[in-house]
């Protein structure tokens, strides 16, 4: 995986942050406030079922925890590995390199944006300067890269930072 490809996990892990925690919710709801067609359709596909209509069982109770337990876990990592990029981004030693690494992979500037508040050109700031930012990157912190899991099971531990 490539310092590029790594940072860029940043960019969505937001994203899937708020979708989650839309599961978790819709779920709460579905266990605390009685089950509807709506959300238990919408579950159940989650979970590879066919709705069975608008009641459950303590079979189906158990599985709903289990699957919140599951997003909360995923949720979980998703915000650690965003606090894992933002310290490693702070440990670099350049402070435009930082800039520019912040800039466009945490705060999802435009290259213009960067290279203004570098004052730099465009050119360099997205060309030049970019690459040596995300080899200092790489070098420094490619060991220790990860992808956040997606899949996972009460069994597992991750191997974080």
């Amino acid at each position: 995986m490539t310092a590029d490809e790594y940072l860029s996990q940043y960019r969505t892990t937001q994203a899937e942050i708020i979708q989650r925690n839309e599961i978790i919710k819709r779920m709460k709801q579905e266990i605390f406030g009685g089950p509807t067609q709506k959300v238990t359709a919408a579950i159940d596909a989650m979970m590879g079922r066919q709705t069975a209509g608008a009641h459950w069982n303590e079979e189906d109770l158990k599985q709903f925890e289990e699957e919140i337990a599951k997003q909360e876990k995923i949720v979980e990592e998703f915000r650690r590995f965003m606090l894992t990029v933002t310290q490693q981004i702070c440990k670099i030693e350049r402070w435009d390199f930082r800039t520019l690494l912040m800039g466009r992979y945490i705060n999802m500037q435009s290259w213009r944006e960067i290279a203004d508040s570098l004052r730099w050109s465009e050119g360099y700031t997205r060309d030049d300067a970019r690459e040596a930012a995300l080899q200092e990157f790489e070098r420094k912190f490619s060991a220790t890269f990860y992808k956040v899991p997606t899949n996972l099971t009460k069994t597992d531990t991750l191997d974080m930072i």
